[in-house]
């Protein structure tokens, strides 16, 4: 057979469709599609039939969890995406604040805001579940710790030691202007028409010569304190900086050091992993209850983290001392005649004479 030229390819198009599409309307198709048995038949053919006008629309997915989480009057700016993330074009520190006292981290990507809710967050329990190891309250003695000192070198500092850190510029933005309502912090209103008090710090050690050589960002919502992010130019003071940190927030009254991510060397500390519904209510419980705790001031001067380790373990209370001067020697007790070993006819002698000592009763007679 000889080979087709292309021109005879391209006018034999036509008339091969032409054919198709008469086999097509004469003969039905094979391999029509059967209704689901599960749903009625009318259902079936009606959904066919809109599918074929080009109305049908398939229902929406049901919403993430993480929706279920968001209060009604975030919904209208704050949207779910994935299952621990929100997202949000805007960073008012009103609208963080608001997001801090529901539960949630706010992080940031390039020009949107990611609040963050784990669906297991690593908490530690205070002051219960709280731990100190002996080598670190051993190095404790070359650092000093003080709060909102240097917020600016803080974040400088955490993204130098941070490749690719999540404080994004208008996210610092946001966050200096909350550090700048201190002590009082910004009110956040909540659904209940109740108010509580959301609190940043920085946390800054350093070292004798007066070098900032860790620290950290953090925010207060009740008596709940959230570590965001820190830095640790010098080797075991973060490990320091933490202990610190965590003997000041039992001293103060918080009851939750909240890490946020699980790590293995948070377990050491005493961490724990709470659910995500758990870890929601229990801010909703204490988020107005316990809103004045704070953590104290360092304005005068900077704490010594090996005293403020010292207090929290119990180490170095003072003892009771005795008195000053001359001991009072204690001489054994004299014994008693009583207890002398009697000869045998000294004891004939007292049982022949009448024991007015006795418990019985005596009559005695006046003359």
């Amino acid at each position: 057979m000889a080979p087709r030229s292309q021109q005879d390819v391209v006018e034999a198009q036509p008339a091969a469709a032409a054919t198709v599409s008469r086999a097509q309307k004469s003969e039905p198709m094979q391999t029509r599609q059967e209704p689901s048995p599960d749903l009625p038949r009318r259902s079936h053919q009606r959904r066919s039939k809109q599918h074929e006008e080009g109305e049908y629309r398939p229902s929406p997915p049901p919403p993430p969890e993480i929706q279920g989480y968001l209060p009604m009057y975030l919904r209208k700016c704050v949207f779910p995406l994935g299952r621990d993330f929100c997202q949000t074009p805007f960073f008012d520190p009103r609208l963080i604040v608001q997001l801090m006292a529901e539960g949630f981290l706010p992080i940031a990507a390039e020009n949107v805001l990611l609040p963050k809710l784990h669906e297991e967050r690593c908490v530690i329990p205070l002051p219960a579940n709280f731990h100190i190891r002996k080598s670190t309250r051993k190095k404790a003695h070359k650092f000093n710790i003080t709060f909102n000192k240097a917020f600016d070198q803080v974040v400088q500092n955490c993204h130098e030691q941070h490749e690719h850190c999540w404080l994004h510029p208008p996210l610092v933005q946001a966050f200096r202007i909350i550090w700048d309502q201190h002590p009082n912090g910004v009110r956040a209103i909540l659904e209940n028409r109740r108010a509580c008090s959301v609190r940043i710090y920085s946390t800054e050690v350093w070292d004798t010569d007066g070098n900032l050589v860790a620290g950290e960002l953090g925010y207060s919502v009740g008596c709940i304190y959230t570590s965001l992010t820190g830095f640790s130019f010098v080797d075991s003071a973060g490990s320091v900086q933490l202990a610190a940190l965590g003997s000041l927030l039992c001293k103060s009254g918080f009851q939750m050091f909240d890490l946020g991510m699980w790590m293995e060397y948070k377990e050491s500390m005493g961490a724990i992993l709470m659910p995500r519904r758990e870890y929601v209510d229990f801010v909703h419980a204490v988020r107005s209850r316990d809103s004045h705790v704070r953590l104290p001031s360092t304005d005068e001067k900077p704490l010594e983290c090996r005293q403020v380790i010292d207090e929290f373990m119990g180490v170095g209370k003072a003892k009771a001392q005795p008195p000053t001067g001359k001991k009072k020697q204690n001489k054994p007790p004299k014994k008693s005649r009583s207890c002398e070993k009697k000869k045998p006819s000294d004891v004939r002698q007292e049982q022949s004479q009448p024991n007015c000592n006795s418990g019985e009763d005596t009559d005695v007679t006046m003359s």
